[in-house]
């Protein structure tokens, strides 16, 4: 059985944009570090920059619907991302969902550097705060791991 994940995307008015459901592999230490990883220094503007003809556009989202859209490409192009792992549900489903491990709320509003995130777990997990201080959460948690097993 899966680790299951409900990701779900709103905007700083708390307006759900998208919910993502993860089957597999939806603890903080695989899920919550692929979404801080990608989403980390990536500032929400409104407007597209232009584009260097070199290193193409900046690392950033026009807009929360944009990160969203960028987010779930992300995750579905993970080469890791199996048939069926990764796929968009309904707001219901995602609020009533019976098996899920774990909840990751994203949360962006245009001109913030980076978006801020909320993560609940069963296990009693919970975590709020920026992008870049979840991460660096997830890394202290996997030295903490790797020295208990040392």
């Amino acid at each position: 059985m899966g680790c299951h994940a409900i990701t779900t995307i709103k905007d700083s008015g708390g307006h759900h944009l998208v919910s993502i459901f993860r089957h597999w592999d939806g603890d903080p230490s695989n899920h919550g570090k692929q979404i801080a990883e990608f989403l980390v220094n990536r500032p929400i503007k409104s407007g597209q920059p232009p584009r260097d003809p070199k290193t193409g556009y900046p690392k950033m989202s026009n807009g929360v619907s944009d990160l969203a859209a960028q987010l779930i490409h992300h995750l579905k192009s993970d080469l890791h991302s199996e048939v069926g792992n990764i796929r968009i549900i309904n707001r219901d489903d995602a609020e009533d969902h019976p098996f899920i491990n774990y909840h990751y709320t994203i949360t962006g509003e245009v001109g913030n550097d980076e978006a801020h995130i909320m993560v609940s777990g069963k296990d009693g997990f919970q975590f709020a705060g920026s992008i870049s201080g979840f991460l660096e959460y997830i890394i202290k948690m996997e030295e903490a791991e790797n020295a208990d097993i040392a």
